[in-house]
């Protein structure tokens, strides 16, 4: 047979620059050319000795090279040709391995302009995909003569191709790595410097190259620990001949300008190791150089792939113990119904055997949940079960507690063969910083929900973006209710045209820098409202940007209700003024009726002048005094009585706390003026019935009714009096006060608190 595709067809996602983030085909082209690739590529010419082999990745229509050995001219040139008619098309297109023996025989790919005129007679290729399963292209040998590829030609294919699939996974992983570097340096000044938990080797130098910070594996590298080595000089570390090498680095460094490049270090035992060094300025909000932020990759592994072993299995083994990540491999192992049961150990590199805390003796051959049975337990074996079954790949980031470990680890499995190879890492520290991230934003929005005053965080355009949890709750709605809406558009500002117009102005003074603060009344739950204290105020980014602006607000709900309490007060002294005068003069009118003489007049006429002089005195009395419930009825009412059966007076007996005496006081003084104006005293058949009943839980119900008076009808507006007392007994005492106006006479219901006490 001429040629042969190797596993069912799969539904493909072949991957082109317009697929990838830009990030990601970054990390893929900056695979071109490299030693590891190149090294690859030779190996498979000279193991399977033939005259070409290539990795390729397919943009549209096109082949592009990352490596190439035995490429005709120019296309080693060009770097990239026609896809037309080429056997690799087949490969990525059908997501299979391909195998020709004989191309003369074949229909797919004879004329394959992929590979520049060279003659092909036979052809093996199998595809190339990232560590989420997508297509990139492919890696092939092809022979000038006919051949009859083993099926140890393909297994040693598809381990290059799982090779170059984990040199891919490691460029993007020293890529994120830098983006956390990143994140960390930006939010250092929060967290602390918690770069002494990662195991990246970072230090920071003062612009004089004094250390001002090392973390634990930077500072063990040279034999220190982070606090022996602040305040060293570089010299002092790096000795005499480093620093000669280093110090253009670390003048452009110095300079604002990043630096990158590698260095081989001597070792204190003998040893040397090659590190990435990487210089970064650390500028001050003005811009200016105020140190160096210094960090060391060890390269060392990546040199190594020239030094792979003459077998082919031991210069794999070298490729992947050159991987900062433990890398395995394991063979399936099934029952008689075919069912795989576990998995056997075949491969582990040092950094496997440094993760899992087992050696390479003890794993090889052994199964993985005899060494290591929470995998089991945890899920992770039958999701390996399922890359096997099904060919998809499988990425996890999970805690493993088992086996004596405790550690956060990032997994990614592919299928090979009849069972998977599998990187994993530590990624402990970098989950420890995720953590403390959040339960630091946690704690800010913990803080923000405990403050008393409403706070929450708009967009320059006024869009809410936080809200705090008192602002919330007295609302009665959640986030998701208000969070992305204008915040004039919130439940808090919507009910009132011009409260919303007025707020849209105080956005658009934010804008301009100006902050603003009024107060205003917003809207809580059950559409009550509340006045607040509020405030807008901008804020500005290093540039000068408005970044946010931030709306607060004080419940100054109290002060306001006392500042109308203290003019009803007011508002209240005038009204007695008044009524005193005009009681005064009612008072002089009906005595001069029935007194028989002058003398007589200014007798009575005296008397009631005092009566009205005592009830007073029993208003003003000291704040630490009671009052007699009925002796205050008495003197407050008496004035008003002509004849004594004009007055009845029954029920429980009282003592009333100074504040609440002061306030019935007030309430007796208008109900028996207007008895005596418009009621009950206006007439000699009218008569007053005032009961009271102790309620027995603190408070006390006291009922006037009047009878015999003038017809009543209840009045088109409410007046200053039926105010005063609504809100001496309501607003002042807390209590409650029902006044009907019945055709036979008033009966007011007054229920209040005996000892109530405002302060």
């Amino acid at each position: 047979m001429s040629e042969r595709r190797f596993g069912a067809p799969s539904s493909v996602t072949v991957a082109a620059p317009n697929n990838f983030h830009e990030t990601e085909w970054s990390e893929l082209l900056s695979l071109k050319d490299t030693p590891a690739l190149n090294q690859i590529t030779a190996l498979i010419c000279e193991i399977f000795d033939v005259p070409l082999s290539f990795v390729s990745v397919i943009a549209g229509d096109r082949h592009v090279y990352l490596s190439a050995k035995g490429l005709a001219k120019p296309l080693d040139a060009l770097g990239q040709v026609p896809l037309n008619h080429s056997f690799s098309q087949h490969v990525v297109t059908s997501n299979r391995l391909l195998q020709v023996n004989d191309a003369r025989q074949s229909t797919l790919g004879a004329d394959d302009l992929a590979i520049g005129g060279r003659e092909v007679k036979a052809y093996l290729g199998t595809p190339v995909r990232d560590s989420d399963g997508f297509v990139l292209g492919c890696l092939c040998a092809i022979d000038s003569k006919p051949r009859k590829w083993a099926a140890r030609d393909i297994k040693v294919l598809e381990g290059f191709s799982a090779a170059i699939t984990t040199q891919l996974q490691r460029e993007r992983a020293v890529n994120a790595l830098s983006q956390s570097h990143g994140q960390l340096a930006v939010q250092e000044t929060r967290l602390k410097r918690i770069t002494n938990m990662a195991p990246v080797m970072i230090a920071a130098l003062s612009t004089d190259l004094f250390y001002t910070f090392a973390n634990k594996s930077y500072a063990a590298l040279f034999d220190e620990t982070p606090e022996t080595i602040l305040g060293l000089h570089l010299r002092e570390v790096l000795g005499e001949e480093a620093i000669l090498l280093a110090d253009p680095y670390l003048q452009k460094a110095l300079a604002g300008q990043s630096t990158e490049y590698d260095f081989e270090l001597p070792r204190s035992d003998g040893s040397s190791r090659i590190f990435r060094i990487h210089h970064a300025p650390e500028l001050n909000p003005d811009n200016k150089t105020q140190g160096l932020v210094v960090a060391l990759t060890d390269v060392t592994d990546q040199r190594l792939l020239s030094s792979l072993a003459s077998r082919l299995e031991d210069r794999l083994k070298a490729a992947y113990q050159m991987s900062p990540d433990g890398f395995s491999v394991f063979k399936s192992q099934r029952n008689q119904k075919n069912e795989i049961v576990d998995f056997e150990w075949e491969y582990v590199n040092e950094r496997g055997t440094e993760i899992t805390g087992h050696s390479a003796a003890n794993l090889i051959g052994n199964t993985l949940l005899t060494m290591m049975p929470g995998n089991k337990t945890q899920g992770i074996f039958d999701a390996y079960v399922d890359v096997v079954n099904t060919g998809l790949p499988y990425r996890e980031t999970a805690f493993y507690e088992a086996d004596g470990l405790s550690l956060w680890v990032e997994i990614s499995a592919i299928k090979l063969g009849d069972g998977f190879a599998v990187s994993y890492s530590d990624v402990t520290a970098r989950k420890q910083t995720e953590i403390a991230l959040a339960e630091n934003a946690v704690r800010l929005q913990l803080i923000l929900d405990n403050v008393v005053a409403f706070v929450g965080v708009l967009t320059p355009e006024g869009i809410l973006k936080k809200a705090n949890q008192p602002a919330l709750d007295i609302a009665g709605v959640s986030r998701a209710d208000v969070i992305g809406k204008p915040f004039w558009e919130t439940h808090w500002w919507n009910f009132s045209d011009e409260s919303k117009t007025r707020l849209k102005q105080a956005i658009a003074d934010a804008n301009d820098g100006i902050r603003s603060r009024y107060d205003t009344q917003v809207q809580i739950h059950n559409g009550e409202k509340i006045w607040i204290d509020f405030q807008l105020s901008p804020r500005f980014d290093s540039h000068g940007t408005l970044v946010e602006i931030i709306p607060s607000g004080m419940d100054i709900t109290e002060r306001k209700e006392a500042e109308a309490h203290r003019q009803l007060l007011v508002d209240e002294l005038n009204h007695r003024v008044k009524n005193s005068l005009a009681s005064i003069q009612a008072m002089a009118r009906q005595t001069i009726r029935t007194a028989k003489d002058l003398h007589s007049f200014e007798t009575k006429f005296t008397d009631r002048l005092k009566a009205i002089s005592t009830a007073h005195e029993i208003l003003m009395g000291s704040d630490n005094a009671k009052a007699d419930l009925r002796t205050m009825i008495d003197r407050q009412v008496g004035p008003y009585i002509e004849d004594k059966r004009h007055l009845k007076i029954t029920g429980d007996k009282a003592m009333l706390a100074a504040e609440c005496a002061h306030n019935i006081g007030l309430v007796f003084h208008e109900l028996a003026t207007n008895a005596a104006k418009y009621g009950a005293l206006s007439s000699d058949r009218g008569c007053v019935k005032i009961s009271s009943e102790d309620l027995g839980d603190g408070t006390v119900k006291i009922v006037w009714s009047e009878t015999g008076g003038p017809p009543v009808s209840a009045p088109s507006a409410t007046g200053f009096g039926s105010r005063l007392i609504k809100q001496s007994i309501e607003f002042s005492l807390g209590g409650s006060v029902d006044v009907d106006y019945r055709a036979e006479g008033v009966v007011a219901t007054v229920i209040l608190p005996k000892d109530f006490d405002h302060g």
